[in-house]
């Protein structure tokens, strides 16, 4: 239970950051299949510990992970790009994305990313909140459990992310509520849709993660400097190390 709840506290940190996905970390952490398939199943003793750890990381990280963009975005960026390249690397290794048909939907992928990340809509709904909130929770939870696409980055799409973030840090239940709704029924529906792809077709799913990973890569290119090299070395360490003790841990 300890271990589920520290293998949530990234994933809950990397949902408050515009460009990176909850669902990447997962990976990263070898526990995505086990994620997904608790959600789909409800299995409320594996889901407790880490969504727990997913809260209070992103309770206890937005106004910082806010801060440090504001203040650092090229230092942030840059240890975010090791971070998601060299894990990127390892799950190519990890699920074999060499053949042909993998190819084809690392390329789909590729495609799917860049036109969410070209995407500008800047939804301004005032005189409805709620719908629009709780879209927001909807859409964003899809992409948190779909590596490569950023749920924090559709939350900038719907023109919402500043608004979803403040509330979060002063506990606004007018936005959190419809948000929290929107949240669990897109667990519900996603989770069943993205377990049966991972079971029926992991080849052909697999191959797409990838591509829209990679696709996600250029949203994180920093102005380079010394300590942006730095810290990019840095994710990629970091990447390494998280596989590294997933693999310990699932012995």
């Amino acid at each position: 239970m300890r271990n589920n709840f520290l293998n949530g506290l990234p994933i809950g940190v990397a949902n408050t950051l515009p460009g990176i996905s909850g669902g990447t970390i997962a990976l990263i952490l070898g526990i995505y299949d086990d994620l997904v398939q608790a959600i789909k199943k409800m299995d409320w003793r594996y889901l407790l510990p880490v969504g727990s750890g997913i809260a209070v990381g992103i309770i206890s990280t937005s106004f910082l992970t806010s801060y440090l963009f504001a203040t650092y975005p090229n230092e942030v960026l840059s240890f975010l790009l090791g971070l998601i390249a060299i894990s990127t690397l390892i799950l190519v290794k990890k699920e074999q994305v060499y053949n042909r048909t993998s190819f084809i939907w690392l390329i789909l992928g590729l495609l799917g990313s860049y036109i969410m990340a070209n995407i500008e809509i800047g939804i301004r709904w005032k005189s409805v909140q709620f719908p629009l909130y709780f879209l927001g929770g909807f859409i964003s939870t899809g992409a948190m459990i779909l590596p490569g696409v950023s749920g924090a980055t559709s939350l900038v799409i719907l023109g919402i992310y500043d608004e979803v973030i403040h509330a979060v840090t002063v506990f606004d239940l007018h936005i959190l509520v419809p948000f929290g709704l929107g949240v669990i029924l897109g667990f519900g529906i996603f989770a069943s849709f993205i377990s049966y792809l991972l079971t029926k077709q992991r080849t052909r799913t697999m191959g797409l993660i990838v591509g829209l990973i990679l696709g996600s890569l250029p949203a994180l290119w920093p102005k380079w400097s010394f300590y942006g090299v730095l810290l990019f070395i840095l994710g990629g360490l970091a990447a390494y190390f998280l596989r590294a003790r997933s693999k310990t841990e699932n012995k």
